[in-house]
Parts: structure tokens; C-alpha cells; sequence
């Protein structure tokens, strides 16, 4: 499995961040996926080449259409400042990646995970959340959000969580967000994909009330969430576990910094372990810095190998039957 997190975005359309690797209508449409931000007005896209320019439409961006456009794109898709990487699954399945998860965070992203997952039911699933940053009301429907969440090829309520890095002053709101969120997962007893940041306190203790509630009225046996992008220490994983918790760990356990958290990987049970790229961001080493793509989580199943003293295709075999029995229905 790999999994990408659909997230709103501004970059500098002055910039290239991910080049498409093929024209418009080269590649088979049943080889193309998309990791994008939007604007939730947003319906067209500006595509800028080296010698010209074409204008398609949100749904050509995608389902990766045909568009007969003569020119071969080697940028990304703008309009306002507004990005999408677009990537080739063929590369995702030639590293041996058969399933995803695209993950919603935002009524827009939550949009786009369910009509990516409903284009490609052989490939892709989706998780639907409003994630921690959209504490304004007016950004949330949670009607809305209950109804896309019911459709069959959701499988998770998520991105959701705290984050109290940039914004600690935010943390009663996103408190309250973060238990609307649990209670949904609960009503429709689908697990929740958590982030946790600068918060491990406050997140154990709401993910207590709440792994106690899953255990009593969903099922004492099916994990009820997964800790994603895990960064903590060891005493916060075992809390994680504790509460009966999945844990995820994405291309930073790649960075040469990161030796503390690989000896935290080296550790945890083989039934409650899980790998990510968590694209576009955190791509793993050698491609630290670049755009992330769902066919470099084969790079965190390689450094997972090398401290849990398995092979990779151990941990393939292993974290994709958790993550099949995670996300199944």
C-alpha cells in the first residue's frame, strides 16, 4: 500500500515541482493517478510547457483524459497558484505497489480522494477527514461529509488530529475538531487515519475515550485507527499500542537523522505495522527534496527491512496484509 495525502496548496507557478514524464495521450489513461491541491472553486487547469500552453478541466486533471493536446507537458498544472502532481502508476506498480489510499483533509480534498477511488476501484481507497487546519466553520460540512464518508470505496475517516507545532494557541479548537471527527469514525465505525504533532499528550488522551468506545461498539478485535507518519518517541508508540493503534512510519524513517526512530520501528509488534509516503511530501532517501510518489514507499520497505533484520519482500508480504485487514470493509 501506499497512501498520499490530497491536501489544499499554494506554490510559485513560477516553478516546476514535479514534471510529467509523457505527453498528453501517450500514456494510457489507465496508468495515470493524481496527488493534487485545488482550489474547491477551482474547474480548469493552466498547463505551461516549454513552447506552449493548453487549458483542460478539472476532470481531465483527474482522471488523467486524453485532452489531444499536440504539445508534450513538461510542467505542472497551475491556475492562481494552485498545484497538482500527476504521476505515472505504472511506476507505483513496477516497485510493486498494488493498492493506495488517498487521503482527503478538506472538503476539497475529500472531493477529489472519493472521485479518484470511484474512477479506479481496482487501485485506489479513500480516507475523508476535515484534518486540524480547518477550524473555520465555514470550511466545514459535516453533513456533507458524513454522506461522502458512507460511499463504498471510503474505508477511513482522515487525514484528522493536533498539531500544535505552528499554532499552539489553536489547540481547544482543534480539540473540538479532532472529537467530531472520533465520534464520526465511531457512528459509521470506520477507523481513523491520526496525525499527531507536538500534541502526544493530548492525543493519547482523547484516543483512549475513544479506542474504549471503538472496542465496545465496533469490535474488540479491529484495530481502530492508525498513528500515521509516525514521529514520537518510544513512550508515545506504546501509548499508540496500547490503545490498540496501527503505526505507520513514512520516508523520514529514510533520513540519516532519524536513527532514534528507527530503532522505535525496529520494535514494534509485525501485526500493527504499516508504511506510507505520505506524498507529496517526505519522499525518502535518495529523493529527499523532490516531490513524493506512491512508488518510493518501496524505499521505506527497504530501510524497515534493513532494522527489523527481515528482507524487503518480508515487510511487503507483512504491512500490506495489515493494511488489507485495515482498510477492509
Amino acid at each position: 500500500f501506499a497512501d498520499g495525502r490530497i491536501q489544499d496548496g499554494v506554490r510559485n507557478p513560477s516553478q516546476v515541482y514535479a514534471p510529467l514524464h509523457a505527453p498528453l495521450g501517450v500514456v494510457p489513461e489507465a496508468n495515470w493517478g493524481l496527488v493534487a491541491g485545488t482550489n474547491a472553486h477551482s474547474r480548469v487547469w493552466h498547463m505551461t510547457t516549454a513552447s506552449n500552453s493548453v487549458v483542460v478541466t478539472w476532470e481531465d486533471v483527474l482522471l488523467g483524459r486524453d485532452t489531444n493536446s499536440p504539445v508534450s507537458v513538461q510542467a505542472e498544472f497551475f491556475e492562481n497558484g494552485n498545484f497538482a502532481y500527476r504521476y505515472d502508476l505504472s511506476r507505483a506498480a513496477a516497485a510493486g505497489v498494488s493498492r493506495l489510499c488517498a487521503v482527503g483533509s478538506s472538503a476539497a480534498s475529500n472531493d477529489l480522494c472519493v472521485r479518484l477511488a470511484e474512477a479506479r476501484p481496482d487501485l485506489i481507497l479513500a480516507a475523508v477527514g476535515y484534518d486540524r487546519e480547518q477550524l473555520d466553520p465555514a470550511a466545514r460540512d459535516l453533513p456533507a461529509l458524513r454522506a461522502l464518508a458512507a460511499r463504498p470505496c471510503v474505508r477511513a475517516i482522515g487525514e484528522i488530529g493536533l498539531d500544535y507545532h505552528y499554532s499552539p494557541d489553536s489547540a481547544r479548537p482543534q480539540r473540538a475538531l479532532f472529537e467530531s471527527m472520533l465520534a464520526l469514525a465511531l457512528d459509521l465505525a470506520l477507523p481513523v487515519v491520526v496525525h499527531s504533532r507536538e500534541a502526544d499528550a493530548d492525543t493519547l488522551a482523547m484516543l483512549r475515550d475513544y479506542s474504549d468506545a471503538w472496542r465496545a461498539s465496533v469490535s474488540p478485535a479491529r484495530a481502530p485507527g492508525v498513528l500515521h507518519c509516525f514521529t514520537g518517541d518510544a513512550a508515545f508508540a506504546d501509548g499508540v499500542l496500547d490503545r490498540g493503534f496501527m503505526v505507520s512510519f513514512s520516508g523520514i524513517l529514510t533520513f540519516r537523522n532519524a536513527a532514534p526512530l528507527r530503532d522505535i520501528a525496529a520494535h514494534i509488534p509485525d501485526d500493527r505495522l504499516l508504511i506510507e509516503t505520505d506524498c507529496p511530501y517526505l519522499a525518502p532517501i535518495p529523493h529527499r527534496g523532490s516531490p513524493n510518489e506512491p512508488a518510493y514507499v518501496a524505499l521505506v520497505a527497504d530501510t524497515l527491512a534493513a532494522v527489523r533484520a527481515a528482507t524487503p519482500t518480508a515487510i511487503a508480504d507483512l504491512t500490506f496484509s495489515n493494511a488489507t485487514r485495515f482498510f477492509s470493509p
